[in-house]
């Protein structure tokens, strides 16, 4: 299996802390539409595709070839070079794309959960959307990622958290269950803030910022949410540098 080559396109919509996938809408006559919002809750974009062959949505632990090429620090918006969707259907045995679709391109936007593979002739055209959070949309039992993310972000700007060595901090979500994983710098930092408890006034400042965020993201309750600690130095020593692998 050949390796993914990736080229970030270029975009006026910068998502420095990531991104996730709201809605796609397909109509025959009106394209692919993606809709994208910052993880902090401040900007989004819509990702229009006017000629679509083809297009799959999968969860992004189910694309591990892509990474860490197609990972956050490096962008949102990815054309597919070698090594991915294109490449494995062009493999098989019952597609025309190599004879009737010879200009197709592969393109794939990513999100914290949910991920777009598309097949276009073309780039796609990106237009602003104005996304204040999730305000005005139905009520949901438990917050969307994109509060969850907003809530650990002012966390640790303020607080316990701003003086804490973290170099980064990931957010796993499933039906009832929030895992909140968090980064020291080295492993040293992760073993003396474990002994001292130092992540009971984050955890505790996150708990009343996801309160504070309810009404604007619209959701019932808190789930179950635990804490996990590692360090980045360890990820990059035993996990290639790849927060998805260390948390599988």
């Amino acid at each position: 299996m050949k390796k993914v080559i990736a080229h970030p396109l270029e975009s006026q919509f910068v998502f420095a802390r990531g991104t996730e996938i709201t809605r796609i809408a397909y109509e025959p006559s009106d394209g692919l539409k993606i809709h994208v919002v910052d993880l902090s809750g401040a900007s989004g974009c819509i990702v229009v595709f006017a000629d679509t062959l083809g297009f799959r949505v999968l969860d992004e632990r189910e694309l591990m070839e892509y990474w860490p090429v197609c990972s956050t620090p490096s962008g949102w918006l990815f054309h597919i070079q070698e090594g991915g969707w294109r490449d494995q259907e062009l493999a098989r045995a019952g597609t025309c794309m190599s004879e009737l679709f010879t200009d197709t391109k592969e393109y794939l936007i990513t999100g914290i959960n949910e991920c777009v593979s598309v097949f276009s002739s073309a780039p796609p055209a990106l237009h602003s959307d104005q996304f204040p959070g999730l305000k005005g949309t139905a009520m949901t039992q438990y917050p969307p990622q994109v509060a969850l993310e907003q809530a650990m972000i002012r966390a640790l700007e303020g607080g316990e958290g701003k003086s804490l060595p973290i170099a980064d901090f990931e957010i796993l979500r499933a039906d009832t269950w929030v895992a909140v994983w968090v980064f020291f710098v080295t492993e040293q930092d992760a073993r003396e803030h474990a002994e001292a408890g130092a992540l009971i006034g984050v955890e505790r400042d996150f708990r009343a910022w996801l309160l504070a965020l309810q009404e604007q993201f619209s959701f019932g309750e808190l789930p179950s949410i635990s804490f996990e600690l590692d360090s980045k130095e360890n990820v990059d020593k035993n996990y290639q540098g790849s927060y998805y692998l260390r948390m599988r």
